[in-house]
């Protein structure tokens, strides 16, 4: 089989909430440990923080990890979840755009969406910094 080379990975999710989010977890979880060392009841809402942030923890991992866009030079891998794997090349890809979404919190994400020469339609949403993949398929695909 043939070896390709990589050209952009797009994730839905951003490395840099990972150090952040452990190190809140640790803190968090130390805090709630004292408190129930100390027969303090409030260590029940820092636990159930805790707990709330090791959640979002394991999402953020998870969506790094798994939920990913792998472009190559001839297509790209979609992978939407752990199960699922498919490549496109780019000839089977009628029509594609991105759209941006805007957040409350002037947060801004990237969508990629394309559909397929027999009507299937996909979306894979990413973070901003990475719109320069998103730029590269559209060039790709559109030309």
């Amino acid at each position: 089989m043939e070896e390709r080379e990589l050209v952009f990975k797009l994730s839905k999710s951003d490395k840099s909430v990972i150090i952040p989010m452990l190190i809140f977890m640790i803190v968090t979880g130390g805090i709630s440990l004292w408190l129930y060392l100390s027969d303090n009841g409030f260590f029940i809402f820092t636990l159930i923080f805790f707990a709330f942030i090791t959640a979002l923890l394991i999402h953020a991992v998870y969506c790094i990890c798994f939920i990913k866009v792998l472009i190559y030079e001839d297509g790209f891998l979609y992978q939407p979840n752990i199960f699922t794997k498919k490549y496109f090349d780019y000839s089977e890809i009628s029509e594609a755009w991105d759209t941006q979404k805007h957040y409350p919190n002037n947060t801004v994400t990237w969508c990629f969406n394309f559909k397929t020469v027999d009507g299937q339609q996909f979306s894979f949403v990413c973070p901003m910094n990475q719109s320069d993949g998103i730029d590269y398929m559209l060039d790709k695909i559109n030309n």
